[in-house]
C-alpha cells in the first residue's frame, strides 16, 4: 500500500477494531443522499450504537471484544 492510500485508510478506519470511523461515514452518507435525490430511489440508514467498549473487552478480552465490536449483531 502505497504511503497515500495508507494515509486515507488511517483518515477513514478505527486502527483498534478496523472500522470505518465518523468521518468516511459521513461522506457515505452525503454520497448515497445525494444519489437518492438525483434517482428515483429510497435510502435506508440503520445506525447501531455499541456502547461500552470497556466491558466488552473485560468480558471477552480484547481480541474477542474486537471480534464482538465488529460482527453487525454483537
Amino acid at each position: 500500500m502505497q504511503a497515500e492510500e495508507k494515509l486515507h485508510h488511517l483518515a477513514h478506519h478505527d486502527p483498534l477494531i478496523k472500522l470505518t470511523n465518523q468521518s468516511l461515514f459521513y461522506v457515505r452518507l452525503t454520497s448515497g443522499l445525494s444519489a437518492a435525490q438525483r434517482h428515483p430511489n429510497h435510502l435506508a440508514l440503520q445506525c447501531l450504537n455499541i456502547s461500552d467498549f470497556k466491558a466488552s473487552n473485560a468480558i471477552h478480552e480484547y481480541a474477542g471484544g474486537d471480534r464482538r465490536n465488529r460482527s453487525p449483531v454483537g
